[in-house]
């Protein structure tokens, strides 16, 4: 897809000063808009088998936590005033 709008498989030379140095054809926006109606789908079918899964919810909510009594015992450093009280 990028190589079909772009010219290029990793979006090199498209996007120059004050914009795009080509317009797409009315074909290549058909085909955006294709692409995104398969990968919506796609994606909604994702979100839901993942929200059925209990293990894969386990690690993203509660995996990796860092508490800010574990972070100043390791020395971890950075911005601390966005952390919410809650944690």
């Amino acid at each position: 897809m990028n190589e079909m709008l772009t010219g290029s498989r990793v979006l090199r030379g498209m996007v120059g000063i004050g914009g795009v140095r080509r317009d797409w054809q009315q074909a290549q926006v058909e085909a955006i808009e294709s692409t995104l109606a398969v990968v919506e789908r796609e994606f909604h079918d994702l979100v839901v088998i993942l929200q059925a899964s209990h293990s894969t919810r386990h690690r993203l909510e509660r995996t990796g936590i860092l508490r800010p009594e574990k972070a100043s015992m390791l020395r971890v450093v950075g911005v601390q005033d966005a952390l919410p009280a809650s944690i």
